[in-house]
């Protein structure tokens, strides 16, 4: 009589063989989807990371943006009353006669600034000055804000235009040193 393939030791060692199969088959399975999961997450991280690096980039511009303006508070030049400032702007412009009242608010000191208020009221100003006027208000060496502003075209001539506004001057204030 021959002897089965599996009887005794062969059949033993052909159990051991097929868990061994078995358990690298589940290791295997459970690493393919362990990579599955990891592959997932870093996608979705990089995902992420990217739309951090797009809030960064928005945030360094907005940042740029805010120290300028705080550079230019800072070097204002503070021996210059608000007033005369915007008739040196307004006579750059060739406004000085549109002016028609520049009365100055009240001061107000609020986070380390100062603000120094005008308000100001022109008539008959023409549209190309007018915008002339408010480029160099935003673009001067101080840090002018204009809070208020109304303007409306004249009956007589729709070209003309009667504006009223008001402009804060911001100022860093010094703080005194060691």
């Amino acid at each position: 009589m021959r002897a089965s393939i599996f009887s005794g030791k062969n059949r033993t060692a052909a159990a051991i063989a097929a868990v061994a199969v078995v358990l690298c088959l589940a290791v295997v399975y459970w690493a393919a989807g362990r990579y599955a999961s990891v592959s997932r997450t870093a996608s979705a991280r990089r995902a992420d990371f990217a739309k951090y690096r797009a809030v960064e980039e928005e945030y360094l511009k907005k940042k740029a943006f805010v120290d300028i303006k705080a550079r230019k508070a800072y070097a204002s030049d503070v021996s210059e009353s608000t007033v005369a400032a915007m008739e040196r702007i307004g006579a750059r412009v060739g406004a000085k006669e549109a002016f028609t009242a520049i009365k100055p608010l009240e001061e107000k000191e609020a986070a380390g600034y100062t603000e120094r208020g005008v308000e100001v009221r022109l008539e008959r100003i023409d549209l190309n000055r007018l915008v002339n006027l408010l480029y160099l208000l935003e673009n001067n060496r101080g840090l002018f804000v204009i809070r208020e502003f109304s303007m409306k075209a004249r009956f007589e001539d729709p070209n003309l235009m009667d504006c009223s506004m008001k402009v804060v001057h911001l100022l860093k204030r010094k703080t005194a040193g060691p």
